[in-house]
């Protein structure tokens, strides 16, 4: 699957990169998790703007978008995240699609503009209460690899993984969650890596999410890890299908409508 030419613009004084394709409305905005660039989405992105036009961005210090002019908060990614979408002419509502970090702004977009989310899908996404899940119930050998990468060079301290706990808190004070259709998608493999503890902690908090809506669906990709768009993209697809569908834009299948 090859994606759209990716275009640039000028947000608060630095370039960020994105790539827009498809037609339709409510646009598919797709947040990326930490440090993953546009091409995560490759494997999707043909079939969702087959639905509806797609967004998908690179935020500051990923791919070909310029380093973070101000401090990354969930408030002020959120608001730039905005801005490009009014620079690229593409209207509210949204359906918003976030992996892993990318969930958690996901989250606070949708509690701080809620006329403007139509429907919202969580892929492996990051719950306020995990910022410090590994530091709770990992082993001391993992907070000890954690604590190492922490020394490594990383993205700086303007980042957004610099300022997780910041947006964490953010959403947490928030006003609540939109009832809106909601599918909330996890990975159903454990990796040996992980903590069972961790693994436990992170599913329960998924189906959390998933209780954030009325219309909240919690479906497990079971032959997925962390990234379900790439090893089961057809759950992912199905997922903004599903909430197209829940929110009135989109015709059932023909095996439903019968």
């Amino acid at each position: 699957m090859t994606l759209p030419d990716k275009q640039s613009a000028q947000i608060a004084g630095s370039t960020i990169e994105y790539a827009h394709g498809g037609s339709g409305t409510p646009s598919i905005v797709l947040l990326n998790g930490a440090g993953t660039p546009i091409e995560g989405w490759d494997r999707v992105w043909n079939r969702l703007a087959e639905l509806s036009s797609v967004f998908a961005h690179n935020r500051f210090g990923v791919g070909g978008s310029g380093k973070p002019p101000e401090p990354q908060t969930g408030q002020a990614v959120v608001a730039g995240l905005r801005e490009l979408l009014a620079v690229a002419h593409v209207p509210p509502p949204y359906v918003l699609v976030g992996h892993s970090l990318g969930g958690l702004f996901v989250n606070l977009f949708a509690r701080l503009h809620p006329e403007e989310a139509a429907a919202v899908v969580f892929v492996e996404a990051t719950s306020p209460m995990d910022a410090f899940l590994l530091e709770d119930y990992g082993s001391a050998t993992h907070r000890f690899l954690q604590r190492t990468v922490d020394l490594l060079p990383g993205p700086g301290e303007q980042s957004a993984v610099a300022h997780l706990a910041d947006t964490a808190k953010s959403v947490t004070e928030a006003a609540g969650f939109p009832a809106v259709p909601l599918v909330v998608v996890s990975g159903g493999k454990h990796s040996p890596m992980m903590p069972r503890a961790f693994r436990n902690v992170w599913a329960y908090r998924q189906s959390q999410l998933a209780a954030l809506s009325p219309q909240g669906r919690h479906v497990v990709a079971r032959r997925s890890g962390h990234f379900p768009q790439v090893t089961e993209p057809d759950v992912v697809v199905e997922a903004v299908r599903r909430v197209l569908q829940d929110a009135g834009c989109y015709p059932p299948r023909e095996a439903e409508a019968k």
